[in-house]
Parts: C-alpha cells; structure tokens; sequence
C-alpha cells in the first residue's frame, strides 16, 4: 500500500509518496530491525511451500518478492503506489516468476481463493489504520481454502526503538497516542501502529480467520492466520473431526488391519530405540496426543507439534500432566524454528499415522527432517499407509469413519495413485511404491529398520555411526 518497507509512508525531500524512508533506513542499519528483517525472511521462506502462489499485500520496492520468489511458484506484488510498483516489478523482473499490480488492497483485482499464501509484512499492516479490517478480510477472501496469511507487524515493545531509530533517520513525529500503539508521521495523519496477540486475534477473528502460529521477533511479531473453516489445518474436513470422535473412530477402531498398524508404530517406538532415556522425541502433527503415554514414559523430553486449535487443546492438557513434555502450536514444516532455544539433543522425529501425507511439498519437509536430525545425531521414524490396501482395507476403514470424514467419493478416488477422496473433499494419499522409494532417498541415514506389511510401511533410520 504505498509505503517504504519499514512501514513509513512519508515524502521524498523531492516530493511524492515514495519509499524514500525505507532506503534510509537500510543505509543506517539499525541492529534491531535488521535482526527482525532477517528473522522475518527466514520465517517467510520456512512457511511458504515450493511451487506457492504468493500474494504480497503492500509490496513496496519488491524486497519481500525478492525473498521468497526462489523457492515460489508465483509471486505477484500489490501496491497503490505508483513509484513502489515501478520500483518493485523492476527491481523482480530477473526472478521471472514475478507480477505487480497496482490496485488498492481494500478491492484486489483477483478471483476468490486464487493464492496459496497472501503476506503483508515489514509492519505494513499497521499503516492502513481504519481500514484494517476489511483489508485483512479481501486477504481473506483471495486465500484457497487451506493457505495461510503471514502478518508481519511491530510488536508491542517495540516503540523505544521505533522513537529512537525515528530520530535517527530525521523522521517528524507529530504525536504519539496515549498507549503508545500509534505513532502519528509527518504531520500528514501517515500512521505506524504496534500489536499485541489479543489485539491480532481480535481483527482475525472479525474476517472469518484464526491465528495457528506466532513467531516473536524483538521489534516484530509474524502472525500465521488460516481461515476458521480450515481448522488450522490445511486439507482437513475439520468440521467433522473432534477429539471424541478420533479416539472413538480412529484409536477405538474395530478394523483389525488398522489395529495391527497402530501396534506396529507403538514397538517401534517403545522397542526399536536404544537408550530412550537419553534421547528427545519430537512428534510432528500430534493431534491429541494418542503417543503422548509411551513417549513419555521412556524419553528424556518430549515435544509435540500440532496445527489444528482443538486438537492442540487436549494435546496441551495431556503434556501438562507430565513434567517432561510440552506442546506447541504451530505448522509441522516450521518445526526446526518452532524448537529453536530447547535442548533437542539426540532427537527422535517422528511423523506417524500417514501424517505425512497432509503435506503437500513432503519431500520438502522430509529434507528439512533429515537435516535436523542428522546435524543433531538423531533418528526419524515415519509410518505411511501402502497405496495397495487403498482399495480393499482402506475404503473399508474410511466407510467406518464415514462420520468423521465422509463417505468415500469413487468418481474422485484414484486407487492407482493413491489418492482418497471422501465426498466432503476431504483427501488423503496412501504411498505408492515408487513415492516410499523417494521417502527412504530423501532421508539417507543408515536404516534401523523396516516395516513391509501389506497395509502400512514403517521406516526408522539413525544419522548416528551405531
């Protein structure tokens, strides 16, 4: 929306609505906005998939587009600005992947659902002031259901350093409101405002959306919010998935098959690794926390990473009543970021169930897994189900859990694929043999063991030398 890319709309000495702020401020380098700055990029990149189309709300001169196009399918710059689009879509257009539009973001020129990720960084959001709202709810609204916002906005203890760094670079502060949230700029009503968690929740909530992830940068917070209907959970039917209705349709099953399966992952983590008592588990989409007992009783620490807002409720109440576990909320493909600062020596990582499967760059997330396990001498486990019981166990297992997940859609299922798909959309992948191939080329490690039965593959390799 105009603005140089700390989140100052202000005039050039020369004249016109420009990024002529921003440009000082990189010349300055201020520690801490640079710290934010690079964190932020890190937290963009680890959340936006390979292949993504990425919206960028406010993209002033194209540093953000910069950042993310690399790994992107897609990234098209949004600006009212018409030096910022200039500036952006020449400073991108090497990228080749790259687009800019000028448009106001209270009415984007776009089809509803049209982007996998919409970003609105660098504390642009907090210049739009009465405006917010309805902004944040046209990023809603050209989000596909199952992408995810990123704001990226000043946090609530940023204003010493805001007033300092304002100073610094001459900027004319014309007041600032009682509570310090807003900063009113250039005598011009251009204003720069600070949030709190409640605050954001607040305005996610009023466009339809949720907060599933938070990641503190000093100056900066970055807020992942995902659409209510989602459930925070990407590609899920969530309307239909209770706690109460897993544990009784999935943990309680009277499917012998899946039964087995669910036996198979438990010797696999409570007999398959030496030493447990030393070692950190890690698991990756949690859910309630059905593991949580075993791991808990044989590992050193325990953390549990979980999406969805209730099943994360009763995977937290569970953690707490143990004194070496602890729950966190937030996306499984961040986790490396999500544990930064805990003691997660010798992990075991896992991701069971056939969670695997929920994600769409997987080859991406195991490459992440394999990096962190190997850099730390840990393990992974992962447990998939087999595209060849798709047709005979696995139809018979989802027309038991038909309450959850809806009764299977033959015309949209793909048995020589792998692909269920259940008459709600809720859609699930069972591995063919190449795609497990991939999964076992991607981690390397030296296997501890395999688990060929005819339902469900389990693997377990170590990245330690025994």
């Amino acid at each position: 929306m105009g603005r140089p890319e700390n989140g100052l709309r202000t005039k050039n000495p020369s004249g016109g609505t420009n990024i002529y702020w921003w440009d000082k401020l990189l010349e300055a380098k201020p520690p801490e906005y640079m710290e934010w700055l690079s964190r932020e990029k890190g937290f963009l990149r680890s959340t936006i998939a390979k292949g993504a189309k990425v919206l960028v709300v406010g993209c002033g001169n194209g540093r953000e587009m910069k950042d993310i196009a690399p790994g992107a399918g897609e990234v098209v710059g949004l600006d009212i600005d018409d030096v910022a689009v200039k500036t952006a879509a020449s400073s991108t257009r090497a990228f080749g992947n790259t687009s800019v539009v000028q448009a106001d973001a209270r009415l984007m020129p776009f089809e509803s659902g049209t982007f996998d990720n919409v970003i609105c960084v660098g504390a642009t959001f907090g210049n739009f002031g009465g405006q917010k709202g309805g902004i944040l709810k046209e990023m809603g609204r050209v989000l596909r259901p199952g992408g995810a916002i990123v704001l990226s906005v000043y946090s609530e203890e940023s204003l010493p350093v805001r007033l300092r760094v304002y100073g610094e670079l001459g900027v004319d502060i014309s007041r600032v409101s009682r509570t310090g949230t807003t900063v009113w700029l250039d005598h011009s009503n251009i204003i720069s405002e600070k949030f709190d968690e409640d605050r954001v929740r607040r305005f996610a909530n009023s466009a339809g959306l949720e907060i599933s992830e938070v990641a503190r940068f000093r100056i900066g917070t970055a807020y992942t919010l995902v659409h209510k209907a989602d459930g925070g959970r990407p590609d899920k039917t969530s309307e239909h998935y209770s706690v109460e209705k897993y544990e009784r349709l999935v943990e309680r099953t009277k499917n012998e098959a899946f039964r087995n399966y669910m036996a198979a992952e438990a010797v696999a983590i409570t007999t398959g690794i030496q030493n447990p008592g030393s070692k950190t588990f890690i698991d990756l989409g949690a859910g309630y926390g059905r593991i949580l007992p075993l791991v808990a009783a044989n590992g050193r620490n325990v953390f549990s990473i979980e999406l969805n807002p209730e099943m994360f409720a009763e995977l937290e109440r569970r953690s707490n009543s143990s004194g070496n576990c602890k729950a966190i909320l937030g996306d499984m493909v961040n986790f490396p970021r999500l544990l930064e600062g805990q003691n997660v020596d010798r992990p075991v990582v896992m991701i069971l169930q056939n969670t695997l499967s929920l994600i769409k760059d997987y080859v991406g997330l195991l490459e992440k897994i394999r990096d962190f396990a190997s850099r730390n001498k840990g393990e992974v486990i992962i447990s998939v189900s087999k595209q060849e019981a798709l047709e005979g166990m696995g139809i018979k297992f989802y027309e038991s859990m038909a309450e959850m997940v809806g009764q299977p859609d033959f015309e949209k299922t793909d048995f020589v694929r792998g692909l269920f798909v259940s008459k709600t959309g809720y859609e699930v992948k069972w591995w063919t043999p190449e795609q497990r191939q991939k999964i076992r080329e991607v981690l390397g490690g030296r296997i501890v063991r395999q688990y060929e039965g005819p339902n469900f593959y389990i693997l377990h390799v170590s990245y330690t030398d025994g």
